[in-house]
């Protein structure tokens, strides 16, 4: 269940994988074997590959990319057989690529035939250490491929349960089982999925996220909770089921010496477990914060987003009330003054907005902070295109 290391096993995306056969050559009989067998197995599964097998890893996935089946043992074999590839198997940037087309240059021979000095003068150091690394010239190290990090685990209970608080006991221990691997990985999750499984009913699910990665047993059996809260079972469960999606690396919080409530840290992640409550209890997409949008027309100038945090700086903008109308509501005029509840008073304004023309949905605004006789600070506009009015739009 934890992760595996294949230190000789590297994709090279998008459609390419590099292997290092070397250290395996004795294990399966030399390398016209090893390369049968590769082949056979990938056509057993219906794949078709191109396979290239030289020195070095930048030579193999050049001549593989451009459909080539070579096999090349001798570094110094490596400058003719590619000499005649285009510079099409190299990825490059388009940027760099266009210049070296304009300058008419098509294949690595080409650009092998320049003086080295010139050639990363002009087109940049980057290209000739790919050339060199190709050639063997200059060391390329490929990292170990790493597998993604997950979990997996099938409970089987020894009795059939219905009870939120018996079910939360089981979970306890599986749970503690992968918070010890996550903490053995170095590893953090932010997604659980607990499966119910009844005996004769498809699963219940239950998906518990987090907003930064956790290994916390406790933590993640409170969410659950949460969730467990909100399901009402009518039937028994025989096992529970535990994956996780892939993990990441875990990031511990800063250390400090202050009190908590002083910038320790702590606040955010207060914060951010009353936020998993919330969504665990209320739903996910039932808390949300917000953010603004560059745009002059109040009801387009925000939206939701996911919660940012105590931490997160507010956005600089004008004064605009908190509560805004979905649909404004029109006033009534008397004695040439908007109304509402009696005479309304105009504080500041206007504040003239004149928009959105270019898209279909023009507007032409005079705003005012204005008061009710019952002292309601209220945000009303009155309309500059035809038939006008004024109407409310927010509460402060």
């Amino acid at each position: 269940m934890g992760p595996e290391i294949h230190p000789h096993t590297q994709p090279a995306p998008p459609q390419a994988l590099l292997l290092e056969i070397r250290g395996s050559l004795r294990l399966f009989g030399g390398l016209t074997r090893l390369q049968a067998r590769i082949e056979a197995g990938l056509k057993t599964r219906g794949h078709e590959a191109s396979m290239s097998i030289t020195p070095t890893p930048r030579a193999s996935l050049w001549l593989a990319r451009m459909g080539q089946h070579r096999v090349i043992e001798d570094r110094e074999a490596l400058r003719p057989a590619l000499g005649g590839l285009s510079l099409s198997a190299l990825s490059l940037d388009p940027p760099l690529r266009r210049r070296l087309t304009r300058a008419g240059l098509h294949t690595l021979g080409d650009l092998w035939r320049l003086p080295r000095d010139g050639l990363a003068r002009r087109f940049g150091p980057g290209l000739l250490l790919i050339l060199n690394q190709a050639l063997g010239d200059e060391p390329d190290p490929q990292p170990p491929w790493e597998a993604p990090w997950s979990f997996r685990e099938t409970l089987e209970l020894e009795e059939t349960v219905v009870s939120h608080t018996r079910l939360l006991e089981y979970l306890a221990v599986p749970l503690g089982r992968l918070c010890d691997e996550l903490r053995a990985a170095h590893a953090a999750i932010t997604r659980l999925h607990v499966h119910l499984l009844h005996a004769a009913h498809p699963p219940t699910r239950i998906t518990v996220g987090v907003h930064r990665g956790t290994r916390d047993p406790a933590r993640l059996l409170d969410l659950t909770r949460e969730h467990l809260q909100r399901i009402r079972l009518t039937m028994t469960v025989r096992g529970i089921r535990l994956e996780t999606d892939p993990a990441q690396t875990y990031e511990p919080e800063e250390g400090t010496l202050l009190p908590p409530g002083e910038g320790s840290g702590t606040d955010r992640e207060t914060w951010e477990q009353v936020m998993e409550q919330l969504q665990a209890r209320l739903g996910r997409g039932q808390v949300t914060g917000l953010c603004t949008h560059d745009d002059l027309r109040p009801e387009q100038a925000w939206c939701d987003t996911p919660p940012q945090g105590p931490d997160r700086s507010p956005p600089t903008s004008r004064h605009r009330p908190l509560w805004l109308l979905a649909t404004p509501e029109p006033l009534p005029l008397r004695q040439g003054h908007p109304w509402r509840q009696g005479r309304l008073s105009l504080q500041t304004g206007p504040e003239r907005i004149e928009t959105g023309w270019w898209v279909g949905r023009e507007i032409r605004r005079d705003y005012f902070l204005a008061t009710d006789p019952g002292h309601n600070r209220l945000w009303i506009y009155r309309d500059l295109r035809s038939p006008g009015g004024w109407y409310l739009h927010g509460y402060f």
